[in-house]
């Protein structure tokens, strides 16, 4: 847990295996506009993270909440019955205090199979988030339950970068959308499969610029 306050920490080239939840919570706090509060400048590089949520099966491999300026690379997450990566904690288009996160490099594949969970993705976005960056990763064999997608944009998902990933082999499209608003969607590869569409989107407050 990196909690409240924390900034400039780096974790690289890290093995994080066998866990009950998840490995790694940027927690910051809800009033992040307040320094003393802010947790910013996180630095996850390199690490292999597998075989978690034993225990707690809800639990993302490497959960973003309310903190900024992150970055999150070259990181491989495999084999938890959830998310792999879950950034922002803030439902809507509201003031939110998870900004600027890079999550670029990734390698995050097979989660799921236990089909445990639902609602999930490999990747896991919520709430407005300017400047925040989903780049160069590589997804696939994401199942669940039921609703698994590659790179989910949740509820309010806004003023993000979704650029240059590969995905395939997910139990639902490779890419959706609850309903947000400014994302730049450029560069990506989707590969559908068992008879759904590559892109899915819900909710009529979807404006976006899609480059595909």
């Amino acid at each position: 847990l990196i909690d409240d306050g924390c900034s400039g920490i780096r974790l690289e080239h890290c093995i994080f295996e066998n866990l009950g939840a998840g490995a790694i919570r940027i927690q910051g706090n809800e009033n992040g506009s307040d320094e003393m509060y802010a947790t910013t400048g996180i630095t996850v590089d390199s690490c292999q993270i597998r075989h978690g949520g034993k225990l707690w099966a809800g639990c993302s491999a490497i959960t973003i909440k309310h903190a900024a300026k992150n970055r999150i690379t070259s990181c491989d997450i495999s084999y938890f019955p959830y998310t792999g990566i879950s950034c922002g904690w803030t439902w809507g288009m509201q003031k939110n205090p998870a900004y600027e996160n890079v999550i670029d490099g990734n390698h995050v594949h097979h989660l799921g199979l236990d089909r445990t969970v639902r609602d999930m993705g490999g990747i896991y976005m919520l709430g407005y988030q300017p400047g925040t960056k989903v780049i160069n990763n590589h997804i696939h064999d994401i199942d669940g339950d039921n609703l698994a997608w590659g790179i989910y944009l949740d509820e309010g998902s806004s003023d993000m970068v979704i650029q240059n990933n590969l995905i395939y082999r997910c139990s639902a499209e490779p890419f959706h959308v609850h309903y947000g608003k400014n994302n730049l969607v450029s560069g990506n590869v989707f590969a559908a499969n068992r008879g759904v569409a590559c892109i899915s989107v819900h909710g009529a407050q979807w404006i976006s610029t899609i480059i595909l």
